[in-house]
């Protein structure tokens, strides 16, 4: 099986840990080390129950593309009144789904971006020079969801394929994304350009997360 590494977790990151195959309760990792990482679960919770060292534990991690089926060992434990702590291997995947269904949102804010220059590729939102971020034009969104969003640009012709955006949801969200489709108005020199999310902090992704679910439920 396939083992994530530890950069693909990140501290304050919820885990879902599974029992009896239909049973969930939740944990936060709270540190991060070498060769495993410590996760903090509530006692207070319905569903729980005492994790016990040397066992292995089943859960789930959901990332903004997919969600992993995960098992790891239990290094140790220590139990409180409210709390246990629990120290972790790095999880082994044992089944990944894609999450396919991100429903949209209308929703208009304001919104900054940069196209970034055709045939220069970023993997990640970290690799794009800060250069890029004091070009950024002031926009506003048409919609948005947990993979994409559409906003105003205003160059015409600009076959750009990728772009740097930014959000201020609670926080800054800086976003690297993908050219999807141009809808440009010749009387308005605008366009709605729609952008696939390539890549963003895994932090701030939650954050956009709970927005746009937010606003599904209103």
């Amino acid at each position: 099986m396939k083992k994530l590494s530890k950069d693909y977790l990140s501290i304050g990151e919820e885990i879902h840990f599974v029992i009896n195959n239909k049973n969930f309760f939740e944990g936060t990792v709270t540190n991060l080390y070498e060769n495993c990482f410590a996760v903090s679960i509530s006692t207070r919770q319905d569903m729980y129950k005492p994790i016990e060292a040397k066992q292995k534990i089943r859960f789930i991690l959901v990332s903004r593309n997919e969600a992993h089926t995960c098992s790891s060992d239990v290094l140790g434990c220590k139990l409180g009144d409210a709390y246990e702590i629990v120290l972790l291997s790095f999880p082994e995947i044992e089944n990944s789904i894609e999450r396919r269904k991100y429903p949209r949102v209308q929703v208009v804010m304001a919104a900054e971006y940069c196209m970034l220059p055709l045939g220069i590729e970023y993997k990640t939102i970290s690799e794009v020079p800060a250069a890029y971020y004091r070009k950024m034009k002031k926009t506003f969104t048409v919609d948005i969801s947990g993979n994409g969003i559409k906003i105003i640009t205003y160059e015409d012709g600009n076959d750009s394929e990728s772009a740097v955006l930014s959000l201020f949801i609670d926080e800054e969200i800086r976003i690297l994304c993908s050219v999807i489709r141009r809808e440009f108005d010749e009387v308005t020199k605008k366009a709605k350009t729609a952008f696939q999310f390539k890549d963003i902090d895994k932090v701030k992704w939650k954050i956009l997360d709970k927005f746009v679910n937010d606003k599904l439920r209103v």
